[in-house]
């Protein structure tokens, strides 16, 4: 069973719940990574929100409306799913599945055969790229 921690900002007293607010559970070592990103983003980026609250909130809030953009860019693609090294990516238009692998350090579309296709553009929006471990290929 993973940890969970009940985040509480500092200087404030149980922060009180409005109307339609809900409570949610983080996993302690993703509160960690999340305060992390925070905390470098305030010190590069001065309009950071101030409270840890607002930048979960809005880091969520640009996840639903990068969702929503690739719906509206490419509503023809979609993850399939992924591998430890291939991301498969549906083109509905083509009526295919594009493999996105890791070569020579770059995004390739094993379909179009090209660094450069809307799958690759595709595959780059999605979290699910950092799992092809381009930082760590040599």
């Amino acid at each position: 069973m993973a940890t969970t921690y009940y985040y509480t900002e500092r200087g404030t007293k149980d922060m009180p719940m409005t109307k339609g607010d809900k409570q949610i559970v983080i996993h302690r070592d993703l509160v960690a990574r999340l305060q992390s990103k925070w905390e470098e983003r305030k010190v590069r980026l001065p309009q950071t929100n101030k409270t840890f609250n607002g930048f979960v909130n809005e880091l969520l809030s640009d996840v639903i409306e990068k969702d929503e953009f690739l719906q509206k860019y490419a509503p023809a693609l979609s993850l399939e799913g992924h591998s430890y090294n291939v991301l498969f990516i549906r083109d509905a238009k083509r009526k295919a599945l594009a493999e996105i692998y890791r070569h020579d350090n770059k995004i390739k579309c094993a379909l179009c055969n090209t660094f450069d296709c809307e799958h690759v553009h595709f595959a780059l929006a999605v979290p699910e790229v950092a799992k092809l471990g381009l930082r760590n290929a040599s």
